[in-house]
């Protein structure tokens, strides 16, 4: 995975340089690679009781036991032995996770990344614990990671990217391809790679964009993340309803540097980010890279 690399814009723009190049990393996205990392060392200090209680075990394992928090908890754990591992899920959570999160917002996001981990931990040990009775550790982002990928092919199905940083493929192709590779390595049992899980990531990234919005399960939650929020004095239910005309300005807005009186909604960031798509971040307005960039940060 990690041969690869999105056609990026020319330099230019917000003074040049990286910052012109690429747009800002989405707090969440952030947020999940520190964590990663965090929980990474833990395991190169103490591996055994790390994993123990973190990783993901197939049930009947003499000397472990199956944690129902392993199903969120095993998602952040990667192989101590070497550093491949992670580096390469969180190269492409970066990579893909990005444009899905600026999309998606902070909340919508974390909740589909860690839902795709629960499926596919749930499809590893159906496949590996109960059809072929094998006992398994699962570790590794890899799952949470695919459906990521699945999602962004499904949002921008023919954006290039450059696998060997030279041979030009568009994403959707990309996508089907490491598909179809785990679906031939894991009917044939080669190496102890999880590949039922990255399929089990895969389907469950799939059907939750595809029916996001029939299953109201992100609504749900963003509502009670905003409840909370609220309760607590925090900023997040400020737009989440905006579009409703009874809403009054988030003050978050009013301070943003923006000479709008009102913030952006969400048909001007989806214009924002179908901009970005076709023409490039270097093409946004200053006004349309502070929407984006404040939308992104607040959400």
């Amino acid at each position: 995975m990690n041969r690869f690399q999105f056609q990026q814009p020319p330099r230019g723009g917000m003074g040049g340089g990286m910052r012109g190049m690429f747009p800002p990393t989405p707090p969440v996205i952030k947020a999940l690679i520190l964590l990663n990392v965090v929980i990474y060392i833990l395991e190169m200090i103490a591996p055994e009781p790390v994993l123990t209680y973190l990783a993901l075990f197939t049930p009947g394992q003499p000397g472990t036991t199956m944690y129902p928090w392993a199903f969120i908890t095993y998602q952040f754990t990667h192989s101590p032995s070497g550093l491949m591992h992670i580096l390469v899920n969180m190269f492409v959570l970066w990579m893909f996770g990005s444009d899905v999160a600026r999309r998606f917002g902070t909340v919508k996001f974390l909740t589909f990344y860690l839902l795709c981990g629960v499926v596919a931990g749930f499809v590893h040990l159906i496949v590996s614990g109960f059809i072929f009775n094998e006992a398994s550790m699962l570790i590794g982002a890899s799952g949470s990671v695919m459906g990521v990928m699945v999602a962004f092919a499904m949002i921008d199905p023919n954006r290039p990217v450059y696998l060997y940083f030279v041979l030009p493929v568009k994403v959707k192709y990309l996508v089907i391809g490491y598909i179809a590779l785990d679906l031939f390595n894991g009917l044939g049992g080669s190496s102890n790679v999880a590949h039922f899980a990255h399929l089990g990531g895969a389907v469950g990234g799939w059907f939750l964009y595809k029916h996001q919005h029939d299953i109201g399960l992100f609504d749900f939650v963003e509502r009670q993340v905003a409840k909370l929020n609220s309760k607590g004095g925090g900023q997040y239910a400020r737009y989440r309803d905006a579009n409703t005309s009874t809403k009054k300005t988030p003050n978050w807005w009013k301070t943003a540097g923006s000479k709008s009186s009102e913030p952006p909604s969400t048909e001007d960031i989806d214009r924002i980010l179908d901009k970005i798509n076709s023409k490039g971040y270097t093409s946004l307005t200053d006004k349309e890279k502070r929407d984006l960039e404040e939308y992104s940060r607040r959400r």
